[in-house]
């Protein structure tokens, strides 16, 4: 009797998921739809079009790696907020990309990368 109970409880749940994934995946389809056909309704009254191309999120992750070297060589007088001004960056990135803790201490002849 126990037994028979536990099965129809697992059976009554599992279809409860299979029901409730269908109805969600469902109605967010209808609501795709829905939202595809009002932007057509909005642009036929003047609003602008969609641009073209996939919508946000939907298209393919791309990714860049570059290797990042030194491309300046520290002049004297030369100080993070001359070389952020003259590069047009900030101190922050300046600081953050070449692992400098003190921002007021550069030497001659350092190499810094500038983003």
């Amino acid at each position: 009797m126990m037994l028979s109970a536990f099965f129809v409880v697992c059976g009554v749940m599992v279809v409860g998921m299979v029901g409730w994934r269908l109805w969600v995946g469902g109605h967010a389809e209808s609501m795709a739809r829905l939202g595809s056909a009002d932007s057509r309704t909005t642009a036929s009254i003047g609003a602008p079009e969609p641009a073209a191309g996939p919508a946000p999120g939907t298209g393919a992750i791309t990714t860049e790696i570059r290797v990042l070297e030194a491309n300046y060589i520290v002049a004297p007088g030369d100080t993070l907020a001359t070389l952020a001004r003259r590069h047009d960056t900030s101190v922050e990135a300046l600081a953050s990309i070449n692992n400098i803790e003190n921002r007021n201490s550069l030497s001659v002849g350092q190499r810094l990368i500038i983003p």
